[in-house]
């Protein structure tokens, strides 16, 4: 079941990359035009050039939805997030590079805007994605965005599990465990724990349980 708290999460994230990804190209032009007097291989105008990389810039947010970037297993995996935003980063820059000759126009006044864009495109997604991430934690101790867990099952396993989403930086809360009564949980209250799914769903509403 989809939390609508982790989808909109997932826009946010949708949203704050491609503002990363604009700033980005857009620091990448002012450094190489207006900062650098060296010549440039086409003359392409600040608006002309904003407008063209922003359409394109649509298709970098789908190489990083194709790399899984807006799943919550990949978004709370640090080192795999790290890793997925420079391939997706060094992929984009591909593409636009590679738009040029399919437009056959140019998209980029200059080689060093390529270079440019790509490195502040990595480091600019980065931080906003660190900075929502401790945003996103700071709210779960507001109970804000959390994923309601019904557990199954009356094992050790389910035990840890249940101690192990208690954590929370997780963002995880549980709110009932089906399995037999008669087993005690350390720090489980017994009036969350049920025989069965009708038990549970009795006094739980469907709408409030987003992970089972």
């Amino acid at each position: 079941m989809k939390h609508s708290a982790s989808l909109l999460f997932s826009f946010i994230l949708l949203v704050g990359d491609f503002l990363a990804l604009v700033a980005a190209f857009t620091l990448a032009y002012i450094i190489r035009v207006k900062l650098d007097d060296r010549p440039l291989l086409e003359p392409i105008t600040a608006n002309g050039y904003i407008a063209v990389v922003a359409v394109l810039l649509i298709f970098w947010l789908i190489i990083y939805a194709l790399l899984g970037l807006y799943r919550a297993n990949v978004f709370e995996n640090r080192f795999k997030e790290f890793m997925m935003l420079l391939v997706g980063s060094f992929i984009g820059i591909l593409f636009l590079i590679g738009s040029e000759y399919a437009l056959n126009r140019a998209v980029f006044p200059a080689r060093l805007v390529t270079v440019y864009g790509f490195t502040f495109a990595f480091l600019l997604t980065l931080l906003f994605r660190t900075l929502a991430r401790a945003i996103k934690r700071l709210l779960f101790r507001y109970d804000i965005g959390i994923n309601n867990v019904l557990l199954v099952g009356a094992t050790d396993i389910t035990e840890e599990l249940a101690r192990a989403l208690k954590q929370s930086h997780l963002g995880y809360r549980v709110i009932g465990i089906v399995g037999d009564r008669r087993t005690k949980y350390e720090d489980v209250s017994p009036q969350i724990q049920f025989s069965d799914f009708a038990a549970a769903t009795k006094k739980i509403k469907a709408s409030d349980i987003h992970s089972i």
